[in-house]
Parts: C-alpha cells; structure tokens; sequence
C-alpha cells in the first residue's frame, strides 16, 4: 500500500467537509435521497439552510436518479427554499474561500504524510516486521445469520486490499443515523470494489446487543468477535462513536484519523472511498 491513499484520503475529507448550517447544494440533497432519508425531513433541512442554487437539467436527472420523487423535485424547482440572490452570492464566495482553506490544509497534510513516508522507508526493518491486518483479525471474527453470531470464513478477505474498521453502538443516536448510509453505500462500492471490506467493532454493552443491532441494520459485513480488540488494531481506534477508519492490508493507515487519533466525520470518511478506491485501482496497487 502507498502514501499516496493517505494524500487522497485526507484531500477528500478536508474538501468534501460541510459546515453546519450552510446551504445545502442539489448534490447534498440527492445523497440524502439515496441514502434514504424521509422526504419530510429533507424538507425540513430545506427549510432551515436553504438551496444555493436551484437544479438545472444535469442535477435533476441526478436528483431522479437518486429516486427524488416527483414533490420534492417540484419544490426545488419553484425557487421555494432558495437563498435570495445577496446571500447565494456571499455563501458562494465563503465556500470558494474554505474549498481554498481545504486545499491548503490537504498541501500541508500531503506534506506531512510524504515526510512520514520517508521515516518509514528509512526504517525499514520495523516495517518488515509488520504484520498485515488478516492475521491481526485471523480467527477473531463472526457474522450476523439470522439472530445469532456465528464464526466466519477468514478466508473471505484474502484479496481485501482496504479495511474500513467502523466502531458503533446500538445506544449511540448519531450511530444509528449513520450506519444505514454506510450499509447502502458499502453495497454500491463492494460491487465496484470487492477489494473493500467493513469490519464492525462493537461498543454495545453486551453480545445481544450487539447481534441486535447487526441483524436489525442488516449489517452485511463481519464483526470482531464482542470485546476481542487485537492488540495491533487498537491505536487505530478512537475514543469517540461513531468512528470510521481506513486501514492498507499492510497495516497502514489509509485515513487522517488513524493517524493522529482526532475524530473525523465518518461522513467525510465515506465521501472519500470512492475516489481513493479507484485511485488505488488505476495505480494497479
């Protein structure tokens, strides 16, 4: 795995970042639409931050795609929740102006990441001594069937060139909201990219809980076993939920925070498998 899924990780999650409260673009609300949130609450954000811009053709047929129904597009296209032109003006120049912040930002990271790069090069004997994240999990995982645990086949991941490790709760609200963005999401992107693989961690209370909340989501991914943290895993973990970090089949961190253990939007993590996938692929790596 190289450095260079960290530079497109980081410039991913810094420039896709959202900043509460700002207008909502038509590429905001049609990833609400495929992710399934309720027309009513989409409405509702609508109401409070208001539309940039209104759709043109392009993002109507995007806005349909992403199975938009009927209402909702003819509310965007009435102007109704549009910002008045004053204030589009001015969100317009704040966002060109944190997109050149974000551009920044990801220079220095990049920077960073490439000097960090180097030590690692430097240092190779403690590189070859790691070990690749299969055998960190080996034997240390289960799936959902049905309303019970059961072990699953290691096997599975010996083309997994990505780990997404995603730590969450069945008690945790923000997790809850989360987790059925990521399981649509993780579909559409094993079928690209079966290279992938999500592992839940879980931080429910106890192993029912925890299959609960597997089988009430249709987690289609493994778990680690209920409270088997590998002792190699455990500094790429944060002390915050919902956490999402991205991890090289050789044990490398993939996204920011598994790097500096900061929480990070699992959302900015999301937003920027995609790209960083198909990076990887045309690399060939």
């Amino acid at each position: 795995m190289r450095a260079f899924l960290l530079h497109t990780a980081a410039a991913f999650t810094v420039v896709m970042a959202t900043v509460s409260g700002a207008p909502l673009t038509v590429k905001e609300v049609a990833f609400h639409v495929r992710t399934g949130m309720p027309e009513a609450e989409i409405l509702r954000e609508l109401a409070q931050r208001r539309l940039l811009a209104p759709p043109d053709a392009a993002a109507e047929k995007q806005l349909a795609a992403s199975g938009a129904g009927p209402n909702l597009l003819a509310l965007l296209k009435s102007g109704a929740y549009l910002l008045p032109p004053a204030q589009a003006q001015a969100a317009a120049a704040r966002q060109t102006a944190q997109l050149q912040v974000g551009a920044q930002q990801a220079a220095a990271d990049r920077a960073q990441a490439e000097a960090r790069e180097r030590t690692n090069a430097a240092n190779a004997g403690r590189m070859l001594a790691r070990r690749s994240v299969q055998s960190w999990i080996k034997d240390q995982l289960v799936h959902c069937d049905g309303s019970s645990l059961r072990d699953f086949d290691d096997t599975k991941l010996s083309n997994t060139r990505v780990f997404a490790f995603y730590a969450s709760a069945s008690w945790c609200g923000p997790c809850r909201k989360f987790t059925p963005k990521l399981v649509a999401e993780y579909r559409s992107l094993k079928e690209k990219y079966p290279e992938l693989e999500v592992i839940f961690v879980s931080s429910d209370r106890n192993e029912f809980n925890m299959t609960e909340y597997m089988r009430s989501h249709a987690m289609p991914w493994p778990a680690l076993k209920y409270r088997q943290m590998p002792a190699q895993l455990a500094g790429f973990m944060g002390k915050s939920i919902p956490w999402l970090v991205l991890i090289g089949d050789d044990g490398r961190p993939l996204s920011k925070n598994g790097v500096d253990g900061q929480y990070l939007d699992p959302e900015r993590i999301l937003a920027a498998l995609d790209p960083m996938l198909a990076e990887l692929r045309t690399r060939g790596l």
